[in-house]
Parts: structure tokens; sequence; C-alpha cells
């Protein structure tokens, strides 16, 4: 089953109370959860949607959605993380089926952006993890999977910007969906698939992203995560989870502004998991 959430808009218009329109632009970062369950043998037509029930979009720090019902669980949730000083993406995914042939999954995509501000060229590492189990998995398109990539603009749209490249003219956005970026034309300058399905000895758990800045550029690091099953008692839990940190961010600025979200914010995330465990026992 393949799922794939609307873009989200970017830009807001509101009228003044002369002629003139103020124009609100939204932030390019944040995070946006979902959950679904659906019989397997109608997967073309998924019911039980919960889409972000708890914040989520652009601008949020955190997003979290829960979904229970006779044909299994999913949840997701993710954090903008920054009490390591710079804010990089924490997400947890989980999707589980009964004893029905059913499918479900919990997914969470989370961006943040980083401008340099050091001398020169730099180049900047961020390792990734996935940690996870899964239970009687049963084809490729189930299990935990992670999936991170840097952007930039650039690509023949727009003014230019960097290395005499062109962007799209509303800049970077918000979505959920990673082919919406290649179709405005911005630059991949690297990526990195996760995987765990337990079927075969070819899992990807841990890798790393690598890539060079000049003074005064931006780049997008856009990471998603999801825990997806098929057919009955299956289990894909994500909920340990996937991790991202920089092996050196020095020069490096959040455009979330690194703020550390409070500590009730991770403890509602962590109190919606174990509210699961607690359901399954």
């Amino acid at each position: 089953m393949k799922m794939i959430l609307p873009l989200l808009t970017a830009v807001l218009v509101f009228p003044s109370s002369s002629t003139a329109q103020v124009t609100i632009v939204e932030e390019p970062w944040g995070s946006q959860s979902s959950a679904s369950l659906a019989d397997r043998r109608f997967t073309s037509t998924s019911t039980n949607f919960n889409f972000a029930p708890s914040d989520g979009g652009p601008g949020s720090f955190t997003s979290s959605t829960e979904l229970t019902e006779s044909r299994g669980s999913a949840s997701g949730f993710s954090i903008l993380d920054g009490s390591d000083g710079i804010s990089v993406p924490l997400i947890r995914t989980f999707a589980t089926t009964g004893n029905s042939n059913s499918a479900a999954r919990g997914s969470s995509v989370a961006i943040e952006g980083y401008t340099y501000n050091g001398p020169g060229t730099a180049s900047f590492s961020l390792d990734a993890a996935l940690t996870g189990t899964v239970a009687n998995m049963d084809n490729d398109f189930a299990g935990n999977f992670g999936t991170l990539s840097i952007w930039r603009p650039g690509g023949g749209f727009g003014p230019p910007v960097l290395n005499g490249n062109n962007a799209p003219d509303d800049g970077f956005f918000f979505s959920t969906d990673e082919g919406s970026y290649f179709e405005f034309g911005f630059e991949q300058l690297d990526t990195l698939r996760l995987e765990q399905n337990g079927i075969g000895d070819d899992d990807l758990l841990a890798g790393t992203l690598t890539w060079s800045m000049e003074s005064g550029d931006t780049v997008y690091l856009w990471a998603s995560g999801r825990s997806q099953t098929f057919g009955p008692n299956s289990t894909a839990d994500a909920r340990n989870t996937l991790v991202t940190s920089f092996q050196d961010s020095t020069g490096l600025t959040s455009l979330s502004g690194g703020v550390i979200p409070e500590p009730s914010v991770v403890l509602l995330g962590l109190m919606g998991a174990f509210s699961l465990i607690r359901r399954r026992r």
C-alpha cells in the first residue's frame, strides 16, 4: 500500500484595510504524522485515516497521531529536538495488525533547515540510525523504514541563488512527499535510505549523509520514518526510533531557531507510545 500525503500550501494571503495585500509565508520546517488501517484485500480503498490530530505541519516542532481499532494499531510521532544545541529530527513509528488480513501504517515526516555562517567552505556529516523490531513480515514492503535527504535551492526555476543555479520563485516549502522537491527543481545533495524487514540479511539500519556548504548557504534536511505491516498478526515497531545527529555542527544554525521543546511535549509523545504497549498486553 502506497500512501502519499497531500502537498501542504506554503503561502497564505490576508486582505488588509487598503487595496494592498499582506503575504505571510509559512515556515518550511516542521513535522507531520499520520496513521492508517485498512483491509489488505482492498488496499486501494484504505479507511480510517487519522492525520496528525495533535499539531503538525509547517512550523510545528512536534506532531503525533494514534489510531487503534479492531484491525490493529498504528502511530506516528516526530519532534525537532534541540537538546544538543542544534535542532535535528527524531521520529517514532509503529504498526501492528490483528487476526484479520489487514494492513497498518504509521508514519511521520520532519523537516529542518540549516544555515552556515562560518568562513570559507565546510563539509558536514549527519549520522542516522533506525532502531526497531519486526515480527511476521511476509514481503519487502513491510517493516520499518527511514529516508533522509539533504536539499538546497537550484535546478532551473526562479532567480539565481547558489552557485549560479536557479530556485523556485516561492523558495523551499514543507511537503511530506519527497518527490515534490525533484518536481520543483531543488538539488539533492545526498540521500540515505534505511530499512528493517527481517526477511533477509540486507537490512540497513545506519548510515551517514555528507555535503559541503559555502558561507551564507542554507540547506534543508527531509527526514521520513514509517512502519507498515500486511496480513494477520504482523508488527513493525520503530518507537525506539529514527534518530539523527551531526558529527560536528560548528557554524550551523537551525532555521527553527534551535529551540529546545518543552519537556511536557516529549513526555506526551512517550506516553502515547507506552499506551499502545499497554493495550497490546
